[in-house]
């Protein structure tokens, strides 16, 4: 099964940057991916990019997994990049062992990225 979601980044930066953006940044990141930004009251635009990235993957991984997670499971999935720039995810704490693969880009404003479970049903 595949997912895929857009952001539009423009709009993704007003909502953090808004006084409750802390507490999206809270539900829907894990530690590691929002570690660099938490303290900063005004989020820069290369964070902003790459958290966009990272909420449309997720979106996309929550589209291809067949109902396996749900919206409120956000920061139990947690997408790393290799030391070759290649995302990839890993879920916390499911108890299944559903993989996906993913692809991430970005183009002026807008973050899309596509996900794909890898066992088959």
């Amino acid at each position: 099964m595949l997912g895929i979601d857009i952001v539009y980044i423009p709009r993704f930066r007003r909502i953090l940057n808004a006084a409750y953006g802390h507490l999206m940044i809270e539900r829907i990141f894990s530690q590691e991916e929002y570690d660099s930004s938490k303290n900063a009251k005004i989020i820069n635009n290369k964070i902003v990019i790459h958290l966009a990235g990272i909420f449309a993957a997720k979106e996309a991984i929550i589209k291809a997994s067949l109902g396996m997670l749900k919206l409120d499971d956000m920061r139990r999935i947690i997408i790393y990049n290799s030391s070759e720039g290649i995302p990839y995810v890993k879920i916390i704490d499911n108890g299944s062992t559903a993989e996906f693969d993913i692809s991430i880009s970005h183009d002026q404003d807008y973050a899309v990225a596509i996900a794909q479970r890898k066992d088959r049903i």
